[in-house]
């Protein structure tokens, strides 16, 4: 499915990132290219409303199914989408019109929405869900070589060293061997 790439900025959103991407792409696939607002997702997500934590990718699709996800004019009234996020646009607590709109935006969007935690190189499901035009959203363990990939070539390996920290990103595609 189609989806832009977005900065996080310093916000630790990477699954509201990933889930909303993901929603984006379905709905340009079925012919309704939209902006959502991975912020109103994060807001619901994170442990603490008055903390900016990390999201459980669990916890981060039962938001999905419970709270949906608005538009991103309906949540945040800033000049760009594409603009890195910042810790006061995630301060910014959703409308009542948010909410609502949220709630009837993605309410048949998901029908075969699931949650499969595997270990180990399964990236043959992966591809079968991308030949599907299905997203796959990958929760990782990043050695601290993630922090000195570069445009180039951001490819880690398990050379790379141990994990240090975690991170979610969205698979839209595949190119060869290497997952985009």
């Amino acid at each position: 499915p189609p989806t832009v790439v977005r900065d996080q900025g310093m916000i630790p959103c990477c699954v509201s990132m990933a889930i909303t991407g993901a929603a984006e792409g379905l709905l340009a696939t079925a012919g309704e290219p939209t902006t959502l607002s991975p912020l109103f997702h994060y807001w619901f997500a994170r442990p603490s409303r008055s903390h900016l934590g990390l999201v459980n990718p669990r916890k981060g699709l039962d938001v999905l199914l419970d709270r949906g996800i608005c538009t991103y004019d309906a949540h945040l009234v800033h000049p760009s989408p594409a603009a890195p996020r910042t810790r006061d646009m995630a301060r910014e607590r959703p409308s009542l019109q948010a909410r609502k709109q949220a709630r009837d935006k993605l309410s048949n969007l998901f029908p075969d929405l699931h949650y499969t935690r595997v270990f180990g190189r399964f990236t043959n499901h992966w591809q079968a869900a991308l030949e599907r035009g299905r997203p796959v959203i990958v929760a990782l363990d990043l050695p601290a070589a993630y922090s000195d990939l570069s445009d180039g070539d951001p490819t880690l390996t398990s050379a790379d060293g141990p994990s240090n920290r975690d991170h979610v990103v969205l698979v839209i595609g595949v190119d060869g061997e290497r997952f985009r």
